[in-house]
């Protein structure tokens, strides 16, 4: 398995616009209503000369006519491409949409449920990040009692602490949900990709990501565990940037795995916080 040089960030995939407002430590994402969705982006329009309604049957097997339906799915592919190299803004909502009519009518296509499986792997990454910069903040409140820097950062009672972990507490919980409901998606998808195409190893990649996403930190070091044995068959170097932030990031799996608290996302450490930037950004983006 040969894996893709380092080229993007996750914030330079501009996942519905969140390009310019990634959460860090020092600046906490911004949720203005109850509910907390993907950013829509922009929609493209379409045109698309085949409608799957309007597709010939035959009349004694009431199967669709198999040319009309392969311009159906291509007229369909041409626009996700569109999509997802829209600029500056992937229109990728509108991808996942109409790869998700595509699989809905030729549930066969291995080439679109790979491509839905990443645009589903990123938005999972997306959520994560958001997960993440939560959980750092509401464990830096418990454990420093202090505001966060952009209110002062001044001494905080512990009626004061237990509020605002409470006020961050609700966005949280949502987070969660956004984030396994994209991830199990995506690792739905990848799986049913594996059995049409058990030859394909890029999967490994994406999959050892969505087990650590959701904390499943013994599937993570597994899947990572055979991303480092197809690196070894491909001959990268000991000193490839990549492999060693894997091999790297494999040891804090590892300590992971002896301190886990069951049931409690982890907030992630500095060195994995950066090196999981890296490493997404080794990942194929989706329209790449």
């Amino acid at each position: 398995m040969r894996l893709p040089a380092v080229t993007l960030t996750l914030a330079a995939l501009a996942l519905g616009g969140c390009a310019s407002n990634q959460p860090t430590e020092d600046e906490l994402p911004t949720v203005d209503g109850p509910a907390i969705v993907l950013p829509p982006g922009p929609r493209l329009p379409t045109d698309f000369q085949v409608l799957w309604e309007d597709i010939d049957r035959d009349k004694r097997t009431g199967e669709r006519d198999p040319e009309q339906v392969a311009r159906w799915v291509t007229e369909r592919r041409y626009m996700v491409q569109r999509c997802l190299r829209n600029e500056p803004t992937q229109a990728i909502r509108q991808a996942i949409e109409l790869l998700e009519e595509i699989l809905s009518k030729v549930p066969d296509s291995s080439r679109d449920r790979y491509l839905l499986a990443q645009c589903m792997f990123f938005e999972a990454s997306y959520w994560f990040r958001l997960a993440d910069s939560y959980a750092w903040e509401m464990g830096r409140l418990e454990l420093e009692r202090t505001a966060h820097q952009s209110d002062g950062g001044g001494r905080l009672t512990d009626e004061q602490v237990a509020a605002k972990v409470a006020e961050l507490r609700p966005t949280f919980d949502l987070l969660l949900v956004n984030l396994n409901r994209a991830g199990a998606r995506s690792l739905s998808l990848f799986t049913s990709y594996r059995q049409q195409r058990a030859d394909d190893k890029s999967v490994y990649d994406y999959i050892w990501k969505l087990h650590f996403y959701q904390q499943n930190y013994l599937e993570a070091q597994r899947w990572l565990d055979q991303v480092l044995h197809e690196m070894d068959m491909a001959g990268i170097p000991e000193r490839d940037p990549l492999r060693l932030d894997y091999n790297e990031l494999r040891r804090e799996i590892a300590e992971r795995v002896t301190e886990q608290r069951l049931g409690q996302f982890q907030p992630v450490k500095p060195f994995v916080r950066d090196r999981m930037r890296v490493s997404e950004a080794g990942t194929r983006p989706p329209g790449g």
